[in-house]
């Protein structure tokens, strides 16, 4: 159903942007060819106690190519994006029997811009799928994982295809010189192809919201925000009710120079379960640090939610604090650092808590205009406290993954352009 969903989207917005090409419009077709090789301490992602080989590591290799469409008008753009990931991991044996760890991930999308002297509307729609979201990122060398209602990719123990579809459409409309009002809608949606062993812990689930919000530049460097949003989390049938939640913010931005700007929002949040009527209050705070230098760029940032869905059990109250870094050295090198850290604490009929860290580093060497060389490493550790003693003896689950890596990556920018 979600692949069909994909496919309905990804056709209208072809139909939809047909006549934009008849305009005065420039179109370009971009692509990308990464050829991956590394190893890795458990590629199973899950507690299972494999035959270690090759000093605790096994090889993989795979094959990540992609495909972009972008059409630029005057006032507007419009884009189509694909990206496919085969990944190879050598073959394992538990108990005598072979595990196949090999897998296919699919990624496709669409957005459109649309930016006038008063209205800004923006459209985005993203398909994934893959059994490991994290692999699928790091071999095509994304250090962060983008951020939104899973997080927690790594924590997938089972080796099944998740899917996972975002939808979102943005509204920003500017009344005079200094105020602007912003509308929005979004729907996520993961499912992981249903399991009963895993059931609660792993549960399909989808969330609609809805966001309004002005801003008010007070002058050329500082801004005032305030934000409201809904949000409503869907379970699947039978593990988890459903949750409405509703969350207010106010804040400010300010640039303390052409290369330094901080971000500081907080307000209060309420939960409310609909099965059952238990509800509790909490609040929201984020607060986000940026700083650009002539070949480097370094950025921090905190986030304190209050009731939101992470893909593991049900909402979880959870605090995040991240750090990241990207340098140019000459005309050739560059690095890409993140780090993150988590915690989650379970509420209202969530019996899962989660905390861990979370950190990449890519160094690149680029060879002429189409071809560099990646090298990379990646290492995450996650622990879980549970009540569904079911998954262990202790109720305790415990994920730990080293990653190596090496790419070579062949870049066509613009190779066609009408």
């Amino acid at each position: 159903m979600q692949v069909r969903r994909i496919c309905v989207a990804l056709i209208l917005g072809v139909i939809l942007a047909t006549p934009l090409l008849w305009a005065e419009r420039v179109n370009t077709v971009s692509g990308a060819v990464d050829t991956v090789a590394g190893i890795d301490n458990n590629p199973s992602v899950s507690g299972l106690q494999l035959n270690r080989v090759s000093d605790n590591y096994y090889w993989t290799w795979g094959l990540y190519p992609s495909l972009r469409w972008d059409s630029q008008g005057e006032h507007s753009l419009f884009s189509l994006n694909y990206a496919f990931g085969l990944n190879r991991v050598e073959k394992t044996r538990v108990n005598g029997t072979d595990i196949n760890l090999n897998s296919e991930s699919h990624s496709a999308g669409a957005g459109w811009t649309l930016d006038t002297e008063r209205v800004s509307v923006r459209f985005s729609e993203q398909f994934r799928r893959s059994p490991d979201f994290g692999t699928f990122n790091l071999f095509q060398g994304i250090v962060f994982t983008p951020e939104g209602m899973f997080f927690d990719y790594e924590t997938v123990a089972l080796r099944r295809n998740s899917y996972e579809n975002t939808a979102s459409l943005n509204l920003d409309y500017r009344f005079g010189a200094r105020s602007t009002f912003t509308f929005g809608a979004g729907h996520s949606l993961r499912d992981y192809e249903s399991n009963e062993l895993f059931r609660r812990r792993l549960p399909n689930q989808q969330r609609l919201s809805a966001n309004a919000g002005y801003r008010r530049d007070l002058t050329g460097r500082t801004s005032f925000e305030t934000r409201y949003q809904a949000d409503y989390l869907q379970f699947q049938s039978g593990v988890y009710s459903d949750v409405l939640n509703h969350d207010l913010s106010m804040g400010f931005r300010h640039q303390f120079s052409p290369t330094v700007q901080m971000t500081l929002m907080v307000g209060p949040s309420y939960a409310r379960q609909t099965g059952t009527g238990l509800d509790y209050w909490g609040h929201n705070a984020s607060v986000n640090i940026s700083k650009e230098f002539e070949r480097e760029m370094i950025s921090a940032y905190y986030r304190h939610s209050n009731g939101t869905s992470t893909g593991v059990g049900s909402i979880s109250i959870v605090d995040r604090l991240g750090f990241g870094f990207t340098h140019i050295f000459g005309r050739r090198v560059s690095a890409d650092f993140g780090l993150s850290a988590y915690k989650t604490r379970r509420s209202l009929d969530n019996p899962i808590d989660l905390k861990g860290v979370s950190s990449s580093l890519v160094l690149g060497l680029l060879f002429g205009r189409n071809m560099s060389v990646n090298a990379g490493a990646s290492y995450n550790d996650q622990r879980e406290n549970t009540d569904l003693v079911d998954m262990s003896p202790a109720g305790f689950y415990t994920l730990n993954r080293t990653r190596i890596f090496i790419s070579l990556r062949f870049d066509l920018p613009e190779f066609w352009r009408f």
